[in-house]
């Protein structure tokens, strides 16, 4: 902790901040080009620091807002970020790499951050020995000497204005709040991070402080979920805002000290007069942690009103972060909001390929956009939190308020969902999210993702007059299915683009199984192989028309959208193929495309039979037409038709699938197979179990975890089989040295196996030993340990795989027997509740520890 300078001089740093011959350009965008994607989640582990730096320098060195609105403490938040990052030993050095440029670590050299402009600058102005060696920097307590940041921090917080604002939706004119709620809630966040950082006396003050900034405090009121009245009818406060609301309330009453009622009655303003009836903190019975209880537990069940929605899931992650990260440690709903929180990650994780993402969405119709990326706000935070696996090395500017949010917090995703995404050949999925009957759907195989989709739902506050009034009270809008191919990182800063992709007709679809999706029609976009016999075949069948594609390094050698920049990976292998169903007039469209993975090597052979399989082999397919129209079809239409086929199994041979039915109703286009079920998640890698219980898992590796209403149960480590082989060096008569070889079979995800441990004894001379009085036996010899550290994708720890080491100690006598030690370590999966407990270091990363002896006779 440390002592504050005397306000004259607070005033003064502040002034000198902000002065206009210190004037400042804001961040262009949020530059990433500093850091390399991580392969792995090991390597994100030992990068986790790193990826914190880029919104975080460019929401902190950004000029102060000129009012105080949400953008005013979110400005604070990340000065507080920043220097709380460099109070720590990784915080500094991933700060100073970041800004100098150089090695990451990993053999790698990165460019100086581009953004903010004056990056050094601005660290200098809050930490002036910023660049020193940490070992060598004076503390007082837990805070560097040498930091007028605080002192900045202070003054800012200083400079809010008390018991103002008014909090909730705007909502129209005739009724009309201030958003105030989201300017407490950062705040609050702002504050409570820093406060440890200063001395108890200025804690005190600047406690009674922001307790008039934050001053929602005590029980519920009716206007936390009523907004106004119009015509004699309640308008409901919007899910965000309430949330908002409950959260700042819940925790001003554990954190901050109570306003009197003289306060609250004297203030000029009338909205803490409407807001706040109590000063009755206590949230065990004052309602306000039963409701919100209540309400998480709504939220794990169905999802939110306001689901995947484009411009407020920033303010619910902002509540739900507030609540994760600010409550007292022993706090009952933390593990509520953690698994709340994990069902979000879930829903980015399983629905994105790269950070690029494509959910149906309630709220706002109007911000549709054709962007894949930085058009919502929990990718900017996954960014932060996975390391940044978009496609493009910038982020736009304004997405470093949703970074920085996430660096600030000690919620990680589980290991299982970041693992989804790092390692493509663990992209294997199918996951739907139906709470709202959404119809939310997401499919992943090795090299890309199909999401999108969806149903229209009404509008989530209501209708007036039979209309959907009100500012944002949009019905839940369906998306186009679209496939999105891996990538590598591109040089350019070009936005990823759904017209880039191949995508399905803007309609109703839930039409998305495994390997198999169907829309009206799919167009082809312009990152798609070119149009050469060996990577594309169009033809007819009949009626039909057929389109096939394959996607390999060879095809897509030199495709890509204009400027990009970017390259088709190495190991990313696929098939497409495209079939319109012929059809009459009166039969609505009907087109389906199915998926096949390949490898490379294998691309060019394998891509005729799989267009024969499907066109004239075993998955051709069967319709069923509606005849011509007679009484029963609507509008001269036909009410649904359908065709059946079998697709072949999306990896390995090609070989028969299981057989679907594709057709199309008056809703929308549908698939037997699609895991659009009610409940808020029914699939592969989250679902929803009885109790409040939510399941995360990877299929591909077998692991999981359950968040439950009291915590997070993971799977029990334990052992892992595997075949062990070995020899030891030795012929003829004489005492020899040599390398001692183990071989290990059969090991299950040796991926993921994290140490390789040997020791030999000589079992003749320890059998001798033991039947001679006083004999101490042989020791085990240790012939190595192999640590695997960053080899997880592509390591060169493989099943079958010889393992040899020397050593000087070991002498092998031909005519003996040995016993061979061997043991396998494999890494550990987290659980977000594992990075609570340490999100910034290192919990103990071992599981699964096997050990088997044999004997081995030199040879």
């Amino acid at each position: 902790m440390r002592r504050l300078v005397p306000a004259i001089l607070i005033v003064t740093a502040l002034m000198a901040a902000l002065s206009p011959a210190t004037a400042r350009a804001d961040a262009a965008y949020v530059d990433y080009a500093t850091i390399k994607p991580p392969d792995n989640f090991v390597e994100l582990r030992g990068a986790r620091e790193e990826y914190r730096v880029p919104p975080v320098l460019a929401a902190a060195c950004k000029n102060a807002p000129g009012d105080y609105g949400e953008d005013y403490p979110a400005h604070i938040l990340a000065e507080v970020t920043l220097l709380r990052m460099l109070d720590t030993r990784n915080g500094t050095v991933s700060i100073q790499r970041a800004v100098n440029g150089g090695d990451d670590g990993t053999t790698r050299t990165y460019p100086p951050i581009s953004q903010p402009s004056d990056a050094a600058e601005c660290l200098s102005r809050r930490v002036t020995d910023w660049r020193d060696d940490f070992g060598t920097v004076p503390f007082n307590g837990k805070t560097r000497v040498n930091s007028p940041g605080w002192d900045i921090v202070a003054s800012e917080l200083e400079r809010m204005p008390e018991l103002y604002g008014r909090p909730g939706t705007e909502f129209t004119e005739l009724c009309h709040d201030g958003d105030w709620d989201l300017t407490m809630g950062m705040a609050l966040r702002a504050w409570s991070l820093a406060r440890y950082h200063f001395a108890p006396a200025d804690v005190e003050r600047l406690d009674r402080k922001m307790s008039r900034v934050v001053w929602l405090q005590g029980s519920e009121t009716s206007a936390d979920t009523v907004n106004c009245e119009i015509a004699g009818r309640d308008i409901s406060e919007t899910e965000n805002h309430n949330l908002m609301i409950e959260s700042t309330r819940y925790l001003h009453n554990e954190l901050l000290p109570t306003l009197s009622q003289f306060d609250v009655e004297t203030a000029s303003n009338d909205a803490v007069r409407v807001y706040v009836h109590d000063a009755h903190a206590d949230n065990a019975t004052n309602g306000v942690r039963a409701d919100l209880d209540r309400k998480l537990g709504i939220w794990l069940t169905t999802d939110f009103l306001e689901y995947n929605s484009r411009p407020y899931a920033r303010l619910q992650m902002i509540g739900l972060l507030n609540l994760y990260d600010l409550a007292p440690a022993d706090d009952p709903l933390r593990p509520k909001v953690r698994a709340v929180l994990d069902l979000i990650a879930a829903k980015a994780a399983t629905g994105s390929m790269g950070e690029l993402r494509n959910p149906t969405f309630r709220r706002r119709e109007s911000e549709r956009t054709d962007r894949l990326f930085d058009s919502d706000a929990i990718s900017p935070m996954m960014q932060v939190w996975i390391g940044d696996l978009a496609p493009v090395a910038q982020s736009a500017a304004n997405f470093a308020e949703e970074g920085t949010i996430a660096a600030s917090s000690r919620y990680r995703p589980p290991d299982v969902l970041a693992d989804l995404l790092l390692n493509p050949r663990h992209h294997d999925y199918l996951q739907g999210f139906n709470g709202r009957g959404q119809g939310e759907v997401a499919f992943g195989a090795a090299g890309l993702t199909i999401s999108g989709g969806g149903l229209t739902t009404p509008c989530p506050y209501g209708t007036f007059l039979g209309i959907c009034f009100g500012s944002g009270n949009d019905e839940g809008h369906p998306e186009r299915l679209l496939l999105m191919p891996r990538r590598t990182r591109a040089a350019a800063a070009a936005p990823a683009a759904e017209s880039w992709m191949i995508r399905g007709a803007e309609r109703s679809s839930t039409c998305l199984a495994r390997g198999i999706a169907c829309a009206a029609d799919w167009t082809l976009g312009s990152y798609v192989p070119p149009a050469t016999a060996e990577c594309r075949v169009e033809l007819a069948e009949g009626r039909d028309r057929i389109r096939a594609l394959r996607f390999d390094p060879v095809c897509m050698k030199d495709q890509d959208p204009p400027g990009f920049g970017s390259t088709w990976p190495a190991d990313s292998c696929f098939y497409v193929y495209i079939r319109d169903l012929g059809h009459d007039y009166w039969e609505p469209p009907l087109s389906y495309l199915v998926v096949h993975t390949c490898t490379p090597a294998q691309a060019a052979a394998g891509f005729a039979p799989f267009v024969s399989y499907l066109t004239n082999g075993l998955g051709r397919p069967s319709a069923s037409h509606c005849g011509r129209p007679h009484g029963k079809h609507v509008g001269g239409l036909c009410p649904g038709w359908s065709a059946a086929l079998t697709p072949p199994k999306v990896n390995g041979p090609l070989t028969p699938g299981e057989r679907v039915t594709i057709r199309m109703d008056q809703r929308a286009y549908q698939v037997t197979g699609a895991p659009v079920r009610n409940g808020s998640a029914n699939g592969d890698v989250a679902q929803l179990l009885s109790g409040l219980r939510l399941r995360l898992a990877l299929p591909a590796l077998g692991e999981q975890f359950v968040d439950t209403p009291t915590g997070t149960v993971t799977e029990p480590d334990g052992p892992r089989p595997f075949t062990l082989t070995g020899k030891v060096p030795g012929t003829g008569t004489e005492l020899v040295t040599g390398q001692a070889t183990a071989t290990f079979s059969g090991v299950v995800h040796p991926e993921l196996v994290r140490d390789v441990e040997m020791t030999v004894v000589d079992q003749t001379r320890a059998d001798e030993c033991a039947a001679e009085p006083g004999c101490t036996p042989p020791p085990p010899i240790p012939i190595g340990n192999g640590h695997w550290t960053f080899y997880y994708r592509g390591t060169p720890f493989e099943s079958g795989q010889p393992v040899s080491y020397s050593s000087d100690d070991l002498y092998v006598n031909p005519a003996h027997t040995y016993r061979m030690h061997a043991c396998l370590t494999w890494w550990r999966l987290y659980s977000s509740a594992d990075y609570w407990n340490d999100p910034f270091g290192s919990v103990n990363p071992a599981a699964h520890r096997t050990c088997q002896d044999i004997s081995v006779t030199p040879s």
